[in-house]
């Protein structure tokens, strides 16, 4: 018995202590993106794994130089997305996207968000009525980020 109250002492230790877990860049994006929303009396967006999983296949083929950096073909991402997480389309917002394309920076999420606030139709997109969102990052071989930010209502 003494054993056992020995190991979870150590384990409450271990628990107890403070340790810096590094967040993944997409985080960062969405807890920049939640504030800036939350700043606006908005509420915060939900990641959903279906439109991550778009976001993703996107950002990789605009790096990788199969889709040409853009918005062309959006309706298809909306449409592959769909068929897990229906819309209205009549409803008041309809889905959205922001990508960007960003090289060489110490802080891919804080260049990203600012660059997209600091643009009026992406803050539009941002201060939008959503309640969903997928992000995918991507790096080319060139050292090129590509990055999707879909919003999905």
């Amino acid at each position: 018995m003494k054993f056992l109250a020995l190991v979870l002492s150590l384990f409450a230790t271990e628990v107890s202590a403070s340790v810096e877990v590094p967040i993944s860049v997409e985080t960062d994006i969405l807890l920049k993106i939640n504030s800036v929303r939350e700043l606006n009396g908005l509420k915060p967006l939900i990641i959903r794994p279906s439109i991550e999983k778009v976001a993703q296949t996107y950002s990789a083929e605009m790096a990788e130089r199969i889709k040409p950096y853009g918005h062309a073909n959006f309706e298809r991402r909306v449409s592959d997305i769909a068929s897990d997480l229906p819309f209205n389309a009549k409803g008041p917002s309809m889905p959205a996207e922001n990508i960007n394309w960003i090289y060489n920076s110490q802080d891919l999420a804080e260049s990203a968000v600012n660059s997209w606030l600091n643009s009026p139709r992406h803050l539009r997109t941002i201060l939008g009525d959503y309640t969903y969102t997928g992000i995918g990052i991507a790096k080319s071989s060139l050292n090129e980020y590509y990055l999707t930010q879909i919003f999905w209502p």
